[in-house]
């Protein structure tokens, strides 16, 4: 069994868990191999479910001739306000990647995300900022260097922001209960995608 997974309960109240898994590899389409290397996720909270942190990291993995995933990382820290209202920074790693398939070349070299979420319990507001960077990205015979974006939001009310979340997971919870229902039906269907859009 490739798959390792530990949790600790402590004495104040956390929890920590973690889960890891050692290389393995399987058969893939085309009498290939897919091969997963290494990798561990550690996940903590505290004893009021509020306050969590994680890390992982991930060696990659491949699909003989065809794929290669490089060195994954991410980290967190967060502290939830409520289900929808965050606060606290999440960072993201991806050393590389490289397909080659009939479609072409694509070889994408250190891409990084961090976002930023921040909670002012004063002004009851919310602000928030995601950058993301690659070193190169090259596809084909065409390479792009430093890539960088940059979004941001500031003030935005986090009462209308909760009201908008709310309304907004209960229309789609109930889109896909609908399109559940409908799946063996095609009319019927379209008649769940028509009135929903």
């Amino acid at each position: 069994d490739p798959l390792h997974i530990t949790t600790a309960y402590k004495l104040t109240g956390g929890i920590e868990s973690t889960v890891a898994n050692d290389s393995f590899s399987m058969p893939a389409v085309d009498g290939k191999t897919v091969t997963i290397k290494p990798g561990k996720v550690f996940v903590a909270c505290d004893k009021a479910f509020k306050q969590f942190t994680s890390e992982a990291a991930w060696e990659g993995m491949g699909l003989e001739g065809q794929i290669v995933v490089g060195e994954v990382s991410m980290k967190s820290a967060l502290t939830m306000i409520s289900p929808f209202i965050w606060d606290g920074n999440v960072s993201m790693a991806l050393k590389n990647t490289q397909i080659d398939d009939n479609k072409g070349h694509l070889d994408l070299t250190n891409l990084k995300i961090d976002y930023v979420l921040k909670y002012d319990k004063a002004q009851n507001t919310l602000s928030a900022k995601a950058e993301y960077g690659v070193d190169s990205l090259t596809v084909g015979q065409e390479k792009i260097s430093k890539i960088f974006a940059r979004v941001g939001i500031n003030g935005v009310d986090a009462k209308n922001y909760e009201e908008f979340m709310k309304a907004y997971t209960s229309t789609v919870s109930a889109m896909m209960g609908d399109i559940a229902a409908a799946k063996d039906d095609p009319e019927k269907m379209k008649q769940v995608l028509d009135k929903k859009m």
